[in-house]
């Protein structure tokens, strides 16, 4: 129930008490991704797995796909560096 107070508060900051739809129509959108934001995990993360708790193999290869991607994701976006003119020995 605190969740969904928390939500019903902070949608209400954003747009105020009343959202007008014909003036504003991709409040309801906006409003839909952060309600999924908060309810679903990130694709890739690993959740509960099994009833037991415990983490599945295809969670795991999930989890480590992802970081892949990531990995990659910052070595693309790190600046390159200018070899250097002198020759190491």
């Amino acid at each position: 129930m605190d969740s969904e107070s928390a939500l019903v508060k902070q949608i209400s900051k954003r747009y105020g008490p009343v959202i007008d739809l014909n003036a504003n129509p991709g409040a309801m959108t906006e409003i839909i991704r952060l309600i999924r934001s908060m309810y679903v995990a990130e694709p890739g993360t690993p959740g509960p797995g099994t009833i037991g708790g415990s983490v599945t193999n295809a969670d795991l290869m999930k989890a480590i796909l992802k970081l892949g991607r990531d990995v990659r994701a910052l070595s693309a976006a790190r600046p390159t560096r200018k070899p250097s003119r002198t020759r190491r020995r």
